[in-house]
C-alpha cells in the first residue's frame, strides 16, 4: 500500500493484525520496533507477501507481535484514548453500527497519532477490541 491512497473501505476489509502492520509500517515512533521485526522475520513492511510467505509458526508468531506492538502503543497513550474515543466520541453507543463515516470521524479526533498510521491505528482499535476494552464497553 506504500505509494497508494487508502480508503476507508481498504481498512475495513483487513483483520486487526493487518491493521497493526500497517499502522507499525505508518508509525515513525514505532520505526525501531518495524526494524526489529524485519530483522527477526526477514521480512519487508514495505511487502505484504514477505509476511505472508512466512512458514505457519513464523506467520503466527509475526501476526501476534505486530498484534502486541500496536497493542502496547495505544496502551501507551490511553488516558488521552479514553477521553477522546469513550468520553468525547462516545464509543460504547456509537460501536454496534461503526461505519467508515464513524471511523473517519474517530480518526480526526485522534490527532495523537499525527506521526503515521492514524487510520490503522483506529481500526486496530476497534477491531482487536482495544477500545471495548478501554472503554468499559458491555458485550
Amino acid at each position: 500500500m506504500a505509494g497508494e491512497t487508502t480508503t476507508y473501505d481498504d481498512v475495513f476489509g483487513l483483520e486487526s493484525w493487518q491493521a497493526a502492520f500497517y499502522a507499525i509500517r505508518d508509525c515513525d515512533d514505532l520505526y525501531d520496533e518495524q526494524k526489529s521485526l524485519e530483522a527477526e522475520f526477514e521480512v519487508s513492511f514495505d511487502d505484504m507477501q514477505s509476511v505472508i510467505d512466512l512458514p505457519d509458526s513464523s506467520f503466527r508468531d509475526f501476526k501476534e507481535k505486530v498484534v502486541l506492538a500496536a497493542t502496547k502503543y495505544l496502551e501507551q497513550s490511553k488516558d488521552y484514548l479514553y477521553q477522546t474515543v469513550c468520553v468525547e466520541f462516545n464509543y460504547c453507543a456509537k460501536r454496534s453500527h461503526f461505519t467508515a463515516k464513524a471511523l473517519e470521524a474517530l480518526i480526526l479526533l485522534l490527532d495523537i497519532f499525527k506521526t503515521g498510521g492514524a487510520a490503522y491505528f483506529t481500526f486496530f482499535g476497534f477491531k482487536s477490541g482495544f477500545f471495548d476494552w478501554l472503554c468499559g464497553c458491555d458485550k
